[in-house]
């Protein structure tokens, strides 16, 4: 079996990397460049030109998805000292409903006497007498329904205090080290080169 670098066999055919399979917004000259710079001299598993760029391209395109959600994590946009950023909605229904049942009677009996004395005399004496009879009831029910949703949103943020500020700026630190390019050269490195020189 023939070996071949892989700077040999881009040599042969520089277009051997044009059948990768990337996440949109990596750039394919920089991996490219990458490939050639990390593993020039490294010895190639498949030095055919045409086994190779079948094979490089299903191996790629089965890496895709894991490379493209890795790419991604690096576009995320978020306060890196905080971990704690959502948003909360609350939805509250008051229902109440009130019923009053009035049942009132009443009853008024009056008698009114009229009295008058002569001019001559002490004792009083009945001029005129009159009479009022009366009843009245008042039944009635009153019923108050009061309907009413309220919906209550609020965004909670900033450090809620189980991780200090200082560890997070770290795992800060780690996130923003990582190289979507040095990942993909390495998984390369590790499916097609033999790793002796």
């Amino acid at each position: 079996m023939t070996l071949l670098s892989v700077m040999g066999l881009y040599q042969f055919d520089s277009s051997i990397f044009n059948v990768m399979a990337l996440p949109d917004g990596v750039d394919r000259d920089i991996v490219t460049a990458q490939l050639l710079t990390e593993c020039a001299e490294l010895e190639i598993m498949l030095p055919d030109p045409d086994v190779f760029k079948t094979s490089l391209k299903y191996w790629s395109q089965s890496q895709l998805p894991i490379w493209t959600k890795l790419y991604e994590s690096t576009q995320f946009e978020y306060n890196p000292i905080w971990n704690k950023d959502g948003t909360i909605t609350e939805t509250r229904e008051l229902d109440k409903t009130d019923t009053e049942t009035r049942n009132l009677a009443s009853s008024a009996n009056t008698t009114t006497t009229g009295r008058v004395a002569g001019y001559n005399s002490n004792t009083l004496q009945t001029q005129d007498q009159a009479e009022a009879h009366g009843t009245g009831t008042d039944t009635g029910t009153v019923t108050d329904v009061t309907d009413h949703n309220e919906t209550i949103t609020r965004t909670e943020t900033g450090n809620i205090g189980v991780t200090s500020t200082q560890s997070l700026i770290k795992e800060q630190r780690d996130v923003v080290q990582f190289d979507i390019y040095k990942y993909i050269v390495q998984s390369f490195k590790s499916m097609y080169c033999l790793g002796v020189y």
